[in-house]
Formats: C-alpha cells, sequence, structure tokens
C-alpha cells in the first residue's frame, strides 16, 4: 500500500460517443453498478477529491453524478483524451492528479496506492504503466508541470496521449510490479464493446482473469 503524503485528485474522462458500443458505455449497468460508479469508488479510495470531464456541458445531467463531483465541460473541444486531461489538471486543486477513462471499471487500488509512491519524488511530472508494451496515458498520474506541454501540442492539434511525454521527466511502471497484485492487470480493460462487456462481468464474477 502506498505511504506517499501527497494529496490528489481523480480526473475521470467521461466524453460521450461510445462508437464501438453503440450506447453510453459509462452509464452501462455490470453486475448492478453503473461503471462510472466503480471508476468513481476506486477513486475515493485513492484520491482526496475526483473531476469528471465531460465533452460537452448536458454530459452532466447524462451521467447522475453526485454531487460531491466536480464536473467539467472539456475546454478544448474535439480534442479527445488530451483535451480532457488538459481541462481537468487545470481545474485541479493539488499538484498532481491520477487521470482515468470513465471505461474502466475493474480499477486495482493497491496498485494505484503502490504508484502514488512515486509522487515524493519532486524530480517528476508523471508516472504511467507499461502493460502488454505500451503506455497506459489514461491510467497515470500527472503534475501541473504537464500542463504547457500539453497545451502546445492542443495548439497544433497533436492529440497523441504521450506525444510530449519526452518533454517530461517521467517514471515508467513495469509488469514486474503490475503483477504484483490481484486484478493489477485487470486495471486497463476499456469496455468499448460486448465483448470486453462480457469479460469485465466475468472477472468480477470471479470466472476468469484478463491478460489486457
Amino acid at each position: 500500500m502506498g505511504f506517499s503524503s501527497e494529496k490528489v485528485t481523480g480526473i475521470i474522462l467521461a466524453g460521450g460517443q461510445s462508437r464501438r458500443l453503440g450506447r453510453d458505455k459509462a452509464v452501462e449497468m455490470l453486475e448492478g453498478v453503473r461503471i462510472i460508479d466503480r471508476v468513481l469508488q476506486a477513486m475515493s479510495e485513492v484520491c482526496d477529491s475526483s473531476i469528471v470531464v465531460g465533452d460537452e456541458p448536458g454530459r452532466e445531467k447524462e451521467l447522475g453524478l453526485p454531487s460531491r463531483i466536480l464536473f467539467k465541460p472539456d475546454s478544448f473541444g474535439d480534442c479527445g483524451s488530451l483535451g480532457g486531461l488538459y481541462t481537468g489538471l487545470s481545474a485541479a486543486k493539488t499538484k498532481w492528479s491520477f487521470v482515468v477513462a470513465c471505461d474502466m471499471p475493474l480499477l486495482c487500488v493497491d496498485l494505484i496506492e503502490r504508484m502514488k509512491d512515486y509522487l515524493d519524488d519532486k524530480t517528476l511530472d508523471a508516472v504511467v504503466p507499461l502493460f502488454n508494451s505500451n503506455l497506459q496515458p489514461t491510467h497515470a498520474f500527472y503534475s501541473k508541470a504537464c500542463l504547457p506541454f500539453i497545451e502546445e501540442r492542443l495548439r497544433i492539434r497533436r492529440l497523441r496521449m504521450d506525444g510530449y511525454f519526452e518533454n517530461i521527466k517521467l517514471e515508467i511502471i513495469g509488469e514486474d510490479l503490475i503483477n504484483r497484485f490481484a486484478g493489477g492487470a485487470n486495471s486497463f480493460l476499456n469496455v468499448n464493446t460486448e465483448a470486453d462487456l462480457s469479460i469485465a462481468r466475468n472477472i468480477i464474477l470471479g470466472d476468469t482473469i484478463t491478460d489486457g
């Protein structure tokens, strides 16, 4: 478990388009609990407060968020997750934020707490896992020091979430650490399709695990 004293804001990226699933995946029920509520519950365990970023003001009503959750419409329209990250980091009251997507119902709190330990390194700007040979920028810690680099990428419409990583001090978390935690690998499951929903249900019911 983590021992960092850093306060952290949870940022949930909750754009309204779910093209592959064909309906709003954030409010999809998964064993009696909406996916976004599963995400918010995990954030409440590891973060001091949470912000949900939507693609437009009407998204707040669609999501039916608890009153304790701050909602922010994306300040960079049509810029995807990078615009949402910028909006959330700008609104956060803390130096550090943990950023996730709204379609990740199997977040491993113990893994996030362990990642949080790295925040005590005052030289770092971000802490990002590497899983299945891919960086996972929507399961990562970012400091406000990233904001000018993100804004620069948004201005020139270069929208890769990791497009500015060469400009910051980055700690990469490897699979050896991820796999120390029961369910660590499941953290990176995004629910985009009916098949993903089925996998998530099976994991929750204890029938199987995913390797990503």
